[in-house]
């Protein structure tokens, strides 16, 4: 089973979502996404946009990360949260060349891998304020799992 699709069964299990608000993406629209940015994703990222990359109930609401947001809204927030660092904190954070923003979060936090490094990158996240970007996961999938493992451990604990 993916990390993608245990993910989904984990958000279902605790009730955090339904079945029928599960929602992938299209090959057609994951080709929209590459085309919009010029580059193949990971194998990994896309198996997460054919499983939920449309949305799933109430599943990170809080932050940017579905299609079609993906396409437009990402990348502005993306420039916002750069912008900013670059001006208030007065540092500059350059992301590599190949990096795909995958999710945004209150104007002040992005996530992102770099699609040069496989089918299976590393997750990155960037907190405005700090001077560089950390390593937050050794692979996108890891980062599901860990989410996935989070939401089910969560659930458990007594009221």
């Amino acid at each position: 089973m993916s990390a993608s699709t245990n993910l989904v069964e984990s958000l279902i299990a605790v009730g955090r979502v339904s079945a029928n608000q599960v929602v992938g993406c299209s090959e057609q629209e994951i080709a929209n996404i590459e085309a919009r940015f010029g580059y193949n994703l990971p194998g990994a990222y896309k198996d997460f946009l054919r499983t939920l990359g449309k949305g799933a109930g109430k599943f990170q609401n809080d932050c940017m990360w579905k299609y079609p947001e993906l396409l437009e809204d990402v990348p502005e927030a993306t420039r916002g949260v750069l912008d900013n660092c670059n001006g208030t904190y007065k540092h500059t954070i350059e992301l590599p060349k190949t990096a795909f923003v995958f999710l945004e979060s209150g104007g002040s936090q992005i996530m992102f891998f770099d699609t040069a490094d496989g089918d299976d990158p590393p997750v990155f996240l960037y907190e405005q304020g700090n001077q560089q970007a950390t390593k937050w996961a050794d692979s996108f999938s890891s980062w599901v799992a860990e989410y996935s493992n989070g939401i089910r451990s969560e659930a458990r604990k007594p009221d």
